[in-house]
């Protein structure tokens, strides 16, 4: 990242170039290492830097397409592929075009296998990976100790996760959360330090990604709890389905799980990922 922020754009532009038209001289880790640069450095503003992220995810196909997409979630930072994808990328049709070879790639993966590549494991944080201890609005549970992670849930997302192994990476664990995303990472790096010392300390088998909240919906439900009780989350949960929705999108070759409580939206997010017949459109 710090190299690309002081280089002149037309000498990383060279490289990337150079790299992809000479027998693809690139691996798929080091094409995953310049797009979190390029996001890192906040190079992503200049049209030419996305149209190089468009290069490099389109350069790579089938099973390197899927590992350059689990690298990129795996960086562990709020600058994942969904992010990328939805907000880093503005162009409309750049963004059509990532998602048309994803698509493209993932129906050919899955025919080729008679199924899905692995699952995705999607989950709440809050009442649902560690204990609110009933403070709002984080939650309603008092049954544990603030904080305290619930037996045997990381356990159990370790066993799904049937497709990672130590000789191959792979970022299927997605938390899926209420919390929303305010200013570059404020928010996010409470919840990646946590999960950084769950790996560390051996709890948590892989590092996972982070999908996060909305501002709005989230100060409406909070302002409004008290009156509406659970009706208040159902924005909330609207909006987690919206988010489950894009991030299918960019994983069409996976089978997804959800995990969830019975509050802040959970449950409504949960039905409607149930009731949801065929492909459904990309987040708002």
């Amino acid at each position: 990242a710090t190299l690309i922020e002081v280089a002149r754009w037309q000498t990383v532009s060279e490289l990337i170039a150079g790299s992809l038209s000479n027998n693809d001289m690139l691996c798929t880790q080091s094409k995953a290492a310049l797009i979190s640069a390029l996001q890192v450095a906040g190079s992503l503003s200049k049209r030419r830097a996305r149209e190089a992220v468009v290069t490099l995810l389109k350069s790579c196909e089938l099973n390197d397409l899927t590992r350059l997409k689990n690298l990129i979630d795996g960086s562990g930072t709020y600058h994942n592929l969904y992010k990328l994808v939805y907000n880093d990328i503005t162009c409309k049709a750049m963004r059509r075009s990532i998602l048309e070879h994803i698509e493209l790639q993932a129906m050919q993966q899955r025919l080729h296998l008679g199924g899905a590549v692995g699952m995705k494991l999607l989950s709440d944080i809050d009442d649902t990976l560690k204990c609110s201890g009933g403070r709002f609005p984080a939650g309603c549970d008092r049954r544990y100790p603030h904080h305290a992670v619930y037996p045997g849930f990381l356990q159990l997302l370790r066993i799904l996760d049937r497709q990672w192994s130590q000789d191959q990476f792979a970022c299927n664990i997605v938390f899926l959360t209420a919390r929303p995303h305010v200013y570059k990472d404020v928010m996010e790096e409470q919840s990646f330090g946590l999960f950084r010392n769950f790996v560390s300390t051996g709890w948590m088998h892989s590092l996972p990604t982070l999908l996060p909240g909305r501002l709005l919906p989230g100060l409406f439900a909070a302002c409004t709890a008290m009156c509406l009780k659970r009706r208040a989350w159902r924005w909330v949960g609207r909006c987690k389905y919206a988010t489950y929705l894009g991030y299918k999108d960019l994983y069409p070759e996976y089978d997804f799980a959800f995990f969830g409580d019975d509050g802040q939206g959970d449950h409504l997010a949960g039905q409607a990922m149930i009731a949801e017949q065929g492909r459904g459109p990309g987040p708002p």
